[in-house]
Order: structure tokens, then sequence, then C-alpha cells
């Protein structure tokens, strides 16, 4: 029995229509062909080359360094903790001074000792002073890109705030 012209193309259409529909495996096309996975060149086992998504030429393209902004010191905060603890120690020697004038120097509690030790922790837990001192520090450490005595300045500070 032979079918006419256009029924043998509507029968191929309908063929065609019926392949589309089929549930189609992931990276590949309606005609069958895969397009997830291109061959590049090169040998695959020397980390060079080989098929792209297999895990082969690029598993190891992602980036795997974390850079961390915090770890950076920030120098307006290195300004700040400097100028205040220079303040700090001065404040320090005037309470000296002010305890050995006021008698044998046995820890006799003045009206300007007390005024001193309060001008030393108001400084010390200023929010300005503790988010600057915390912005430099990580994980109780000074952080990475201060100077020797900015690490041993950074150290003092926050033994000043934890004592106040």
């Amino acid at each position: 029995m032979m079918l006419s012209r256009a029924a043998r193309f509507a029968a191929s259409a309908a063929t065609r229509v019926a392949r589309a529909s089929l549930t189609v495996p992931a990276g590949a096309t309606a005609s069958g062909r895969r397009t997830a996975i291109t061959y590049s060149g090169g040998q695959a086992t020397e980390g060079q080359g080989g098929y792209y998504g297999s895990g082969g030429a690029r598993a190891g393209s992602s980036a795997s360094v974390k850079h961390e902004t915090e770890m950076l010191a920030l120098a307006e905060d290195v300004r700040r903790i400097t100028s205040a603890m220079s303040e700090v120690v001065s404040l320090e020697r005037l309470l000296e001074e002010a305890k050995a004038a006021g008698g044998d120097g046995a820890g006799v509690v003045t009206g300007r000792t007390i005024e001193i030790r309060s001008s030393i922790k108001k400084l010390v837990t200023s929010p300005e002073f503790t988010e600057s001192l915390n912005r430099l520090e990580m994980e109780g450490e000074p952080i990475w890109g201060l100077s020797g005595e900015e690490r041993d300045l950074i150290m003092d500070a926050r033994r000043k705030v934890n004592d106040s």
C-alpha cells in the first residue's frame, strides 16, 4: 500500500514531533548530540586539556584563595589608637604623680586620682577607640600589616580596655 506524498510528510512530521517530546538526557539535544562535554586537547591527567564538564581540565580553575579585608591594617585606626594611648600614658603619669603627692604613695585615694582614673576609663572605653581596636585585631591577636611597635601598642590597648 502506497501512501501519498502528503501522507508520508505528515507521518514523518508526527514522528519528529513524537521524538522531540520524549525526555532528553541531560547534556543532549533532541537530535541526540551531547553539548555539555567537549574536548579541549592536551592530556587530562596532567591538568591541561581534557573534557570540559568531566572534571578534567577545569576542575581546579576556581579561585581557592579567600581574601579577608579585615586582615589589612587601617592607617586611621592605628593613628587613633596611637593618639589615645599616648594620652593614656600621660594620664597614668599624672596619676602616679598625684598618688606620690598625696602622701607615702600607699594607695591614697583622692578626688584627683578618681578623676584621672575616670578619664583613662572614658578614653579606652569610648566607641571610637574600641571600634578601631576591634578592627585591628582578629581572633584576639593584632592583624597582619602592623609593625612590631604597633602590635605591642594594640596588645597594650587591649589590656587597658580589659582592665577598665
